[in-house]
C-alpha cells in the first residue's frame, strides 16, 4: 500500500512541471501559444499563473487532493485552448464583429488573471479555498458508507457573461449510501443556473432513478418530487442512463453546490425519501 501511494505522489509531482513552468514560446506552435508569446503582458501573466498554481501545490501533502489540483488545472488550460485557440474565426456575440488582435489578447489575460486569483484565493481559516473545499466535500462524504456510484462527473467551459468569459464548471455529484444514490446536477443555460436534484436505488449493479425534483421551481417537499417513471427529468435520465460510460472523481473543488445539505442526510439514510416515492 505504501508503494501504491508513493507512487501515486511520484506520478502527480511528475505532472507538475508541464503546468508550472512558463511557457517556452521558442516551442510555441498553436494559435494560443502563439497569441501569448507575441504579448510581453500574456507571458508575464503565464508566468503568474504558473506560480500560483505551484504555491496552491506546496501547500497540501494530500495525494488525492493534489492529484485534483493537477487535473484541476489541466482542465483549465484545455477549456482556455478550446476556447480562445480560434479567436480569429469568431465573433463577439454583443456586436456580431469579429475580434481584434487586441480584442483576443485581452480575453486571454482577462482569463489567466482570473485563474490566477482563483488559484490563489484564500478561505476564512487562511487555507487555500480550492483545498478547504476539497476537505469539506470529503467530510461530508465519509458521513456515508460510499461506493462505486459516488463521485462528480463534471465538466468545465468559457461562457460568454455580458461581453467577458466566465470560467465555470458544472455537472453532478453523486452521493452513494449502501443501495441508496442521490444526486445534485447544476446545468447552465441562457444565461442562468439551473438545478436538478434526483434519488436512485441501485438495483442489479446499476443505477435506477425513481424521483427528481428542481429546487428552482418549488422546495423540494414530498409533494414537489416527479415519481412516476414517465415524469422524471428527462435531463436526469439522460444524465443516468450514461451512467457506464461515467469517470468519476471522488473530489471536484470548482463544482461548488448550494448549502443546503440536509435534505442529501434524509435522502441517503431515510429508505421512503421523499415520500411519495415509496410506490414504483
Amino acid at each position: 500500500m505504501r508503494h501504491q501511494v508513493l507512487a501515486a505522489l511520484l506520478a502527480g509531482i511528475a505532472l507538475l512541471p508541464a503546468l508550472a513552468q512558463a511557457m517556452d514560446c521558442k516551442k510555441a506552435t498553436s494559435n494560443i501559444e502563439q497569441l501569448i508569446c507575441a504579448d510581453p503582458r500574456l507571458v508575464t501573466a503565464d508566468a503568474a499563473m504558473g506560480k500560483a498554481y505551484t504555491t496552491l501545490l506546496k501547500a497540501t501533502n494530500d495525494t488525492e487532493i493534489r492529484a485534483m489540483l493537477v487535473a484541476s488545472q489541466r482542465r483549465w488550460v484545455a477549456a482556455r485552448d478550446s476556447s480562445f485557440g480560434d479567436l480569429d474565426n469568431s465573433t463577439d456575440g454583443q456586436t456580431g464583429e469579429g475580434f481584434s488582435k487586441e480584442d483576443q489578447r485581452n480575453i486571454v489575460l482577462k482569463a489567466m488573471q482570473g485563474r490566477t486569483r482563483q488559484l490563489g484565493e484564500l478561505a476564512k481559516s487562511g487555507q487555500p479555498r480550492l483545498i478547504e473545499t476539497a476537505l469539506q466535500q470529503r467530510a461530508f462524504a465519509g458521513r456515508f458508507s460510499g461506493g462505486p456510484f459516488a463521485g462528480f462527473s463534471a465538466s468545465c467551459d468559457f461562457l460568454p457573461h455580458s461581453g467577458e468569459y466566465d470560467y465555470a464548471c458544472f455537472g453532478t455529484h453523486f452521493y452513494q449510501h449502501h443501495n441508496r444514490v442521490c444526486s445534485v446536477t447544476q446545468d447552465w443555460a441562457s444565461g442562468s443556473v439551473y438545478e436538478t436534484r434526483a434519488v436512485a436505488d441501485v438495483v442489479g449493479g446499476k443505477m435506477k432513478p425513481v424521483a427528481t425534483c428542481k429546487p428552482g421551481e418549488t422546495e423540494c417537499a414530498p409533494q414537489d418530487w416527479s415519481v412516476e417513471p414517465g415524469s422524471l427529468d428527462a435531463d436526469t435520465q439522460r444524465t443516468y442512463a450514461q451512467q457506464g460510460a461515467m469517470t468519476l472523481s471522488k473530489l471536484d473543488a470548482e463544482v461548488v453546490e448550494d448549502d443546503d445539505t440536509q435534505w442529501l442526510q434524509s435522502c441517503l439514510t431515510e429508505p421512503n425519501y421523499p415520500a411519495r416515492a415509496t410506490a414504483k
